[in-house]
């Protein structure tokens, strides 16, 4: 028998200079929260706190920045000579690339104590992140990324030619469709988990690549605990401003991320630094 539990809270919504708050009882069961209005409630101003990052979380993020400077700075190196006309070399440096300015974005979300936004960031960055290791490792695996350009465009293709979906499309866009649907012939999908367990990344696929899903990268229960706030013992309200509660874990996630791309990179170019 599944579990309900059910507490009154508040709605805040900004309108002009005062906020209206709403009271609702959000009911938990079986994995579901539903709302029941509960009518209104008396205004009040539009509540925003400011809390410091503290001195130990300024430091890891200074940490995390040093990286990333590094790790940006090494991603200029040229290839070994071997790989140099290697469209696989070049395609998995990209994605390195990728994965760093999705670090930065990342960093400067924690900053600014934008818990949910940080986590879709950081399941991108290790998205690219195994995809590049991948690459480096088997640059004839550049296929495999072409196989998935294919098949997502004729995904996408096959999507808006289902009959209502695109009103407008004229006779001409209609026939260029349907040469992109039929695209992916012969393609088959090279999914994040393949990338990852090929390198020897399970352990991140599963920590973070999928914790991250869950916490802030998809439309999920999970992400919305950034949004709710305990005023008094049982009542919670909407809330909408800064939250540092899984900000180090994203900064050593962050971290992690460096470290295991770095040391990836330094082994393929022969770097001792």
């Amino acid at each position: 028998m599944a579990l309900t539990k059910r507490w009154e809270s508040t709605w805040q919504c900004w309108c002009g200079r005062v906020v209206f708050r709403v009271r609702f009882k959000l009911s938990f069961s079986a994995g579901m929260f539903h709302l029941t209005y509960g009518g209104p409630m008396s205004k009040r101003q539009l509540r925003q706190p400011e809390k410091a990052l503290g001195a130990d979380l300024a430091t890891e993020i200074s940490r995390a920045c040093t990286a990333l400077e590094t790790a940006i700075e090494l991603s200029q190196e040229p290839p070994p000579e071997h790989l140099q006309a290697s469209k696989g070399w070049l395609a998995g440096n990209a994605l390195w690339m990728r994965a760093l300015s999705n670090c930065e974005v990342t960093l400067f979300l924690v900053e600014k104590g934008m818990d949910g936004p940080a986590w879709s960031n950081l399941r991108m960055a290790y998205e690219c992140l195994f995809f590049a290791c991948a690459l480096w490792d088997k640059p004839e695996n550049l296929t495999r990324i072409e196989d998935n350009h294919r098949i997502e465009k004729a995904k996408q293709a096959r999507g808006l030619l289902k009959p209502g979906v695109y009103p407008a499309m004229t006779p001409e866009r209609k026939a260029s469709l349907e040469k992109i649907a039929k695209g992916d012939v012969g393609a088959k999908e090279w999914k994040v988990f393949d990338a990852a367990f090929e390198v020897g990344m399970e352990y991140w696929y599963q920590m973070v690549y999928r914790g991250s899903s869950l916490a802030g990268a998809h439309a999920t229960e999970l992400s919305t605990n950034v949004h709710f706030e305990e005023v008094s013992e049982g009542v919670h309200s909407f809330y909408y401003g800064p939250r540092y509660d899984d900000a180090k874990f994203q900064v050593g996630f962050v971290q992690e991320l460096l470290s295991l791309g770095l040391k990836a990179f330094k082994k393929l170019h022969q770097l001792d630094r």
